[in-house]
């Protein structure tokens, strides 16, 4: 009865213009992935006015957006607390939205969905399959179909509503950064005499420690690297944050005329552009791995250990991507857990420490010159 209400409800409002508010507050991952649905569904419905409310160190993946507002409220410091959500509720009400489309299904986020409601507002929340990804841990065979891409599950949000969302548009939504942004990264490239290296990005991080390889195999990778590659390569250290920022310092002490760490050069919307500069880029499932996506990097090398690309987070562009795995023929406890958050039930954290540095040398030799 919920969805077609909401349905019957977006068909009357339909004929003026409808003002949404969608919600996703993280994780940064996550968060990347709602960017090409927004603009899919305001490319497709012209009469349609958006609102997106998120923390605000993920703004910069919206404001190239056209016809995205980006709320400014900072929803970590403000607004943790029951109190602080109501307060939240009643500077978002002024704006008289006709929708909220809740893309996060957090406890906060529901609450302000419900909060919305009992003021005759209507909202509908992702759909986030906890159930079938459940019954897949541990339980990936030869003839195990994937789940819906977590896209999907964004896009399908809309369309319980009846509003259009052309999945064909997907991967055609990339960043489009400003002209100063393109102007710096240019600039910088040519003072550096960039242009005809090798560019190597390695995002060595992700939000769970169990999803990211050891440092010292990364450190063993960009030995073998430089062997390789000599004169020719630079390599960019992507991360963020005083304790990786303190790691990626000491990988840069290896070499550091041709390792260079991203955030020391460029801001985040900067990184972003910079990625569509890069030869390939080597990430665990990280954001960082949506991100190159969305760009014009060349190639996206990815590492997956507890995880698993079937769960709906794998990548949007299959034909730039190579995914490094141990195969759940050999290593039936993949995935353990859909985030990546549950300590190893083996103790030896196999499915990532049986990939091996050569391996992952071996698939970035197949896509480098």
């Amino acid at each position: 009865f919920a969805k077609l209400f909401c349905v019957i409800n977006c068909i009357i409002i339909s004929a003026k213009n409808m003002k949404i508010l969608a919600i996703r507050f993280s994780a940064m991952g996550d968060v990347v992935l709602t960017m090409p649905v927004l603009k899919a569904v305001l490319q497709s419905n012209p009469e349609i006015q958006m609102d997106i409310l998120t923390r605000r160190s993920f703004q910069v993946f919206f404001k190239h957006i056209e016809r995205l507002n980006i709320r400014e409220e900072n929803i970590d410091l403000e607004f943790k607390s029951l109190t602080g959500l109501v307060h939240l509720f009643n500077q978002l009400r002024k704006e008289k939205y006709d929708l909220v489309i809740d893309l996060h299904g957090s406890l906060r986020s529901k609450i302000l969905c419900y909060l919305f409601y009992l003021s005759g507002v209507d909202y509908t929340t992702i759909d986030k399959g906890r159930a079938e990804k459940k019954k897949l841990l541990g339980n990936i065979q030869s003839n195990t179909k994937p789940l819906k891409h977590t896209l999907e599950r964004y896009a399908d949000v809309f369309r319980k509503c009846n509003i259009l969302v052309d999945k064909n548009h997907f991967e055609s939504f990339g960043f489009k950064s400003s002209q100063i942004e393109k102007s710096k990264i240019e600039k910088t490239i040519k003072e550096h005499i960039w242009e005809t290296s090798i560019k190597i990005g390695i995002a060595p991080f992700s939000q769970h420690q169990l999803k990211s390889w050891s440092i010292e195999r990364i450190q063993k990778l960009i030995e073998l690297l430089v062997q390789e590659y000599n004169h020719r390569i630079q390599i960019f250290l992507f991360g963020g944050g005083q304790h990786e920022m303190k790691v990626l310092s000491t990988l840069q002490e290896m070499n550091s005329e041709c390792i260079h760490i991203a955030g020391d050069v460029f801001n985040l919307a900067e990184q972003i552009e910079f990625m569509n500069h890069l030869d390939v880029m080597i990430t665990m499932d990280s954001a960082n791995l949506h991100l190159a996506n969305l760009t014009q990097c060349k190639n996206v090398i990815s590492l997956w250990g507890p995880t698993h690309t079937y769960l709906g987070f794998g990548p949007l562009i299959l034909d730039k991507n190579v995914i490094i795995e141990i195969p759940t023929s050999e290593l039936s406890c993949r995935p353990c857990s859909v985030y990546g958050n549950v300590p190893c039930s083996r103790g030896d954290h196999a499915c990532m420490e049986w990939i091996s540095v050569d391996k992952v040398m071996e698939q970035v030799k197949s896509v480098l010159p």
